[in-house]
């Protein structure tokens, strides 16, 4: 690769000023409000994530809420299309349930003749 004697004094400038500047540190002027503004901030560390706060503890929830809605109703709506007892039988198959529907009928028929 060929270099040029321009960029390769430019590279040397460049270098040197940055020495220099880690040679000299400068002060840094503030705001005159800035210590007052500083105490502030770190008495009253919630201020202006107060309102992003309020709305993430609103917004999980109903989250929560509508994911719980959307998953019954998919459930609700599968056994609805298939309600053979072989479909019931492999959902709770699947989720180690047991179905022990025959029981809660026989237990309202009883009551129902009573």
């Amino acid at each position: 690769m060929k270099r040029n004697r321009k960029t390769d004094k430019r590279i040397v400038y460049e270098v040197e000023r940055t020495l220099e500047l880690i040679e000299e540190p400068q002060s840094v002027s503030t705001d005159s409000y800035f210590y007052t503004r500083l105490k502030a901030r770190m008495q009253n560390p919630g201020g202006k994530n107060l309102h992003k706060r309020s709305v993430i503890s609103v917004l999980q929830p109903a989250f929560l809420f509508l994911l719980l809605a959307v998953n019954i109703f998919t459930v609700y709506y599968i056994f609805k299309q298939d309600s053979s007892a072989q479909a019931q039988q492999s959902f709770a198959d699947e989720y180690n349930l047991v179905l022990n529907s025959t029981e809660l009928f026989d237990i309202t028929t009883q009551q129902e003749g009573e």
